[in-house]
């Protein structure tokens, strides 16, 4: 069964109301022996950096999450800042340590004439390779609500890019591991398709 992780920094209901809609079976947990059980784990979180780490250190779920990462090749998916998360640090946290899943840091968009700081609202997002569902070259307008972006140290897991000009990531692969900057759960069809799919991936 799919986890939601909760790290008690976000409003989940939008994730939960989501699978509920999709009927896909779910539990909610913020209990570390959850994520041996869970088949999928969900990783939303909205707020800062240092704050999404803290939530993950005081109930000791970063050394898990990192397992069922890496090692039990359960598929994961980090949305916004749980993306963000899975990479090795963050200029909005300076010398906070995140889970280095994947290489990589996560540094402050670059102000631009496109948007405004914190990046609010839809933008078209483009697949630079097939990822939950989508193919490459498909282009698809996705909710964001952020003010950084993860830079991996490998372009080659960059998945889907945003904006017009400024180049943005917005969408990461490597393996079992995905992540998305926007936010699926309020991006209306194409949001509930990616989730869809994720859900119903065979390990």
């Amino acid at each position: 069964m799919l986890l939601v992780l909760d790290l008690k920094i976000s409003n989940l209901s939008s994730v939960v109301n989501a699978l509920l809609f999709l009927g896909i079976p779910y539990w909610v947990s913020d209990r570390r022996e959850d994520i041996s059980k869970a088949t999928h784990i969900i990783v939303p979180g909205v707020g800062t950096f240092e704050a999404g780490m803290s939530a993950l250190k005081r109930n000791d779920l970063a050394d898990d999450l990192i397992y069922g990462a890496l090692d039990s090749h359960k598929p994961v998916l980090g949305i916004c800042l749980g993306m963000q998360l899975m990479f090795e640090a963050s200029d909005e946290s300076p010398g906070v340590k995140g889970l280095s899943i994947l290489p990589g840091k996560v540094k402050k968009l670059k102000h631009s004439s496109e948007y405004s700081l914190p990046r609010i609202g839809w933008d078209e997002s483009l697949f630079m390779h097939d990822f939950l569902g989508f193919s490459k070259g498909q282009k698809e307008d996705f909710y964001y609500l952020h003010s950084y972006q993860v830079v991996p140290l490998n372009p080659d897991i960059v998945s889907i890019i945003s904006g017009d000009k400024d180049s943005i990531i917005s969408g990461i692969q490597k393996g079992n591991i995905y992540g998305v900057q926007f936010h699926p759960e309020k991006s209306h069809i194409a949001g509930l398709k990616l989730l869809e799919f994720f859900s119903n991936i065979t390990v």
